[in-house]
């Protein structure tokens, strides 16, 4: 089995080195593809486990972006939409896809997918969005 995986490894294009192309989900892939041959203690049983929570203060923040917060330009004239995309540019692409529209004209005539938009905006600019979906997955 080792042979194979070094011949694949050998004999593999450098172009296959670059899939995916988004650099965060290659890292969190290799870092899953190495834990898999970590050498791993036993888990104890659960009920000699230690009992787990989580408080996440915080202060007239808001969890999720509006429309109107995701639409409104700042002094530069840059919404915070249009930073996202341009900081997120394959993700932008996926998320499109993924909800099938060709563009984001063609995604805001769609009401049914307002959400969807605000939960991909905060997942990616909204640092206690960030920590609650972390802490609930």
């Amino acid at each position: 089995e080792k042979i194979k995986r070094l011949h694949l490894l050998l004999t593999v294009k450098e172009s296959a080195m670059d899939v995916p192309s988004n650099l965060e989900a290659r890292r969190r892939l290799t870092f899953f593809s190495n834990s898999l041959f970590m050498e791993m203690p036993d888990a104890p049983k659960i009920r000699n486990m230690l009992s787990f929570s989580v408080l996440t203060p915080y202060y007239q923040e808001d969890v999720l972006f509006s429309i109107f917060g995701l639409e409104q330009q700042n002094e530069d004239g840059v919404s915070i939409l249009f930073y996202l995309q341009k900081i997120f540019p394959d993700e932008w692409t996926n998320f499109l896809e993924r909800v099938d529209c060709g563009s984001e004209e063609e995604l805001r005539a769609r009401e049914d997918l307002e959400e969807e938009l605000r939960l991909w905006a905060s997942y990616r600019g909204q640092t206690l969005t960030k920590t609650v979906r972390g802490m609930m997955y």
